[in-house]
């Protein structure tokens, strides 16, 4: 039997907030997913575990270049969907390297690249499908000199 009280409770009560859609909560726990396994590959075996990680992912089926863009808007939004809910600093390396698990996972051929400035003395990982930088601001990589590509 219904309780009039609640009724009038729920016809008052506010409109519920608007949800996300489903698929974009499952991107960012994917991203979060990876965030999480590449800080274990890291404490575990560095640098050169990460390298095997990506080799590993780079066996998935390619998409096209026309889907790319999107698919890396949408891997861009999950992964700071992700980041937001990490109470660990997380390194430009630990996400540049997430970042392109989550894009080798859904077919995009995405590189790891490391850079160095000399002064003042500074390291930063960013990410690049096609030799555009996706992950970062390309005006931030500029100051750095590539050493790496994973």
């Amino acid at each position: 039997m219904r309780r009039p009280e609640l009724m009038e409770v729920a016809a008052t009560a506010a409109p519920p907030a608007r949800r996300r859609p489903l698929r974009a909560v499952a991107r960012a726990g994917h991203a979060w997913g990876a965030l999480v396994l590449v800080r274990g590959v890291l404490a575990a075996a560095g640098l050169r575990g990460v390298e095997r990680l990506l080799a590993v992912q780079r066996g998935v089926r390619p998409i096209p270049p026309d889907r790319r863009r999107a698919v890396i808007a949408e891997t861009r939004t999950a992964l700071d969907r992700a980041l937001r809910g990490q109470v660990t600093h997380v390194a430009c390396l630990q996400r540049a390297a997430a970042c392109a698990v989550v894009l080798r996972r859904r077919g995009v051929p995405a590189d790891v690249v490391i850079g160095v400035r000399a002064q003042p003395f500074a390291a930063h990982a960013w990410v690049e499908v096609d030799g555009r930088v996706v992950d970062d601001l390309a005006a931030g990589t500029g100051p750095y000199t590539v050493i790496r590509r994973v």
